[in-house]
């Protein structure tokens, strides 16, 4: 090879190195998170916390978001005072817009200054793709009229931001579900849905409450209740045009010859800024049925929506010594017939100290598991499967996993997002205040 051909192939070579990793620099502030956005990366920051402001609550009644350029370079920096502490930032990538929300009719329990409004539902702040805001407050009027009989007991459910809005979910008593739906030019539209509600069997673990997903098309709200080694879920989808339209599925799966557990319940391994989840569902430790709206996860996929379950199987007689580990997969949502796949992945007699799932649009899932300190292993529906080895963090075993690489080169990664079909892997170093904020982010793009 001729000095002027290497030449070329090593340029090459550092451009296409250069273009998969990207570093942030938080200006004055620090990092809460980042997600890719506009072909570039919005970071929420916070200022450093201190001792004093820990005993005062960590929540900002502020909102600041820096956004950077697919090179690193920031190209604008804003920031939002809101009414009070109970506030949430959503972020669909396929969207011009996201939104910095403001819930003034719910209060965040720490803080005693806590205000709540008799008038304002939300205030909305649409931040464009240049970093123009608008300013909206929705009041309890017109289609939201009906609210208004039960300002003094709401609490925020789940928000989910799609192409052209968003849509929040609220409650006053686990029965009654409000449903409002605001769209890119701030027009809202309202409906409402009853669930059956029992606070015995709630306490008793017979009964959950509302699960929730969002395609852009549909929004479900799922309850789950229990019966022997049988789950019956209840099923009703919105069509996000008219809202005031829903389908209902009831589907009974059967669970004998499975033992469900609750899902890991520490930070997800794909990390999304598009929806949130406000209801707890885990209000007891002490055993999976306690926690039943843990123990599944609800996915909306191209193929349709698919419920998800772990469970753990040990050999009779033992207390950790594993017969059989995996997940249960249904399809629901189209009729009350269900298609159950299981998904074996234990690779030894010992439970994993950690196992996460993780589920694609395409319809693939990926098990992540610790088997020990320094030993993981990652396993496809579709077959492909690798032994990964050394201080990884899971987040890390999974993006080694999309490369195909058993060599780490990341160092720690955070978190994985998903944007647009190209995974991000996130590092968070630098400074950072006592709950895990940083002032540097390093971007590794697959």
């Amino acid at each position: 090879m001729n000095s002027r051909l290497l030449l070329i192939v090593t340029f090459l070579f550092l451009t296409i190195d250069l273009s998969s990793q990207v570093e942030l620099k938080a200006e004055g502030a620090l990092f809460k998170s980042i997600t890719p956005w506009n072909q570039g990366y919005l970071g929420m920051v916070v200022s450093k916390l201190s001792y004093a402001d820990l005993s005062k609550g960590i929540a900002s009644k502020s909102g600041a978001f820096q956004y950077f350029n697919s090179r690193g370079e920031m190209e604008w920096k804003k920031k939002v005072n809101t009414f009070n502490f109970n506030n949430v930032h959503i972020c669909n990538d396929d969207s011009d817009y996201f939104y910095f929300i403001n819930m003034p009719f719910s209060k965040v329990g720490f803080s005693m200054s806590e205000q709540t409004s008799k008038t304002k539902f939300l205030t909305i702040y649409q931040f464009n793709r240049e970093g123009k805001i608008v300013e909206k407050s929705i009041d309890y009027s017109g289609v939201l009229s009906p609210l208004k009989d039960y300002v003094e007991n709401l609490n925020q459910c789940y928000v989910a931001a799609l192409k052209d809005g968003f849509v929040i979910v609220v409650s006053n008593d686990n029965k009654k579900h409000h449903i409002v739906r605001v769209r890119d030019n701030f027009e809202v539209d309202y409906t409402s849905v009853d669930f059956e509600w029992d606070d015995e069997k709630w306490a008793e673990g017979q009964l959950s409450k509302i699960k929730f997903t969002t395609s852009e098309n549909e929004i479900s709200l799922i309850q789950i209740e229990v019966e022997s080694s049988e789950l019956t879920m209840n099923l009703k989808s919105f069509d996000l045009d008219e809202i005031s339209e829903f389908k209902e599925v009831t589907n009974t799966l059967d669970f004998s010859g499975y033992s469900l557990i609750s899902k890991d319940l520490s930070s997800e391994l794909l990390y999304s800024s598009r929806d949130r989840v406000f209801t707890l569902y885990a209000e007891s430790p002490l055993h999976p049925v306690l926690r039943l709206g843990s123990i599944v996860d609800f996915i909306e996929t191209k193929e349709g929506l698919k419920a998800c379950f772990h469970y753990r199987n040990l050999k009779e007689g033992t207390r950790r010594k594993i017969d059989k580990e995996g997940f249960l997969l249904y399809d629901i949502g189209a009729s009350s017939s269900t298609q159950k796949v299981d998904f074996a992945f234990s690779v030894g007699e010992s439970a994993s100290s950690s196992c996460k799932f993780v589920f694609s649009e395409d319809g693939e899932f990926v098990v992540v598991t610790k088997q020990s300190k320094k030993n993981f292993v990652v396993k496809s529906s579709g077959g492909k499967e690798m032994t990964l080895r050394g201080n990884l963090k899971m987040a890390e075993a999974y993006l080694l996993f999309i490369r195909g690489e058993k060599d780490s080169k990341f160092d720690g990664i955070n978190y994985v997002t998903l944007s647009k079909g190209k995974y991000y892997g996130i590092k968070y170093e630098g400074r950072s205040d006592l709950v895990g904020n940083f002032g540097r982010a390093v971007i590794y793009q697959h």
